[in-house]
């Protein structure tokens, strides 16, 4: 694809060349933290450059947001530097490998283990992480067990069970999930929670584990046009608005 708008990625900011805008992603819920994030980024653009606030960039403070501001003009000054000399055609910009590109979009501090199966990629992943976050080198281990590694932590397992009609969830309730031509249809049931405590609350419990669940599987199977979804049914009118607010 041929473009004349370059962006320049980081973990925390996209760096746009000769562009002036700043926008601040949609996913960061708190209003304030947008507002914070934008008279922050205004602050710190360079002329000439546009800024794109990324979610992974919600609460962190000047200090680093300026260091990976400083990293990506350092490669757009490498990028210009080469186009004087380079001897076309030839390639100055290109995105990450994918595992590097998905740590850049997902790595966040909770992260508590890293495991690859490949000592070339383990190597490159140390080493990118000793860039952007270098407490977290540590987290990264080389898998060598005899069993694969899908197998060994049970992914292998859940990738199965993906596919399957029925998802249950850790307290025991479940949903079902069933494709028809027009559709998708999602019911959802309690199994054994149903069967002492106060009804009204554990109805709202198993309906918000299930939105949250159901969430997670559209976006699992990826699943897309009408979801019809058949919540256990709930009388209470406040239970009735906190899942619909679950829900959006």
């Amino acid at each position: 694809r041929l473009s004349c708008e370059l962006n320049l990625p980081g973990r925390y900011m996209v760096l746009s060349p000769f562009s002036e805008t700043v926008t601040v992603s949609k996913k960061i819920a708190s209003n304030e933290e947008r507002k914070r994030l934008h008279t922050l980024a205004e602050s710190i653009r360079p002329k000439c450059f546009g800024l794109i606030m990324r979610t992974a960039a919600e609460g962190k403070k000047v200090q680093e947001l300026h260091e990976e501001l400083m990293h990506l003009l350092g490669r757009w000054e490498e990028i210009y530097r080469l186009l004087k000399t380079v001897v076309p055609p030839a390639k100055l910009l290109s995105e990450l490998d994918k595992p590097t590109s998905v740590l850049r979009d997902l790595l966040t501090d909770s992260f508590s283990r890293i495991v690859v199966n490949d000592k070339d990629l383990y190597n490159e992943i140390r080493t990118y992480l000793q860039t952007i976050s270098p407490d977290q080198v540590g987290i990264v281990q080389h898998y060598s067990g005899s069993k694969p590694i899908f197998d060994a932590f049970g992914i292998t397992r859940q990738i199965k069970a993906s596919f399957g009609k029925t998802a249950t969830m850790a307290s025991g309730a479940y949903v079902v999930i069933e494709k028809t031509e027009a559709m998708h249809v999602v019911d959802v049931n309690s199994g054994h929670k149903m069967t002492s405590g106060d009804v009204d609350q554990t109805i709202l419990r198993v309906n918000m584990e299930a939105a949250e669940e159901i969430a997670r599987q559209i976006r699992l199977r990826d699943i897309g046009g009408l979801i019809i979804v058949d919540f256990i049914d709930m009388r209470n009118v406040e239970h009735k608005r906190q899942l619909a607010k679950a829900m959006e």
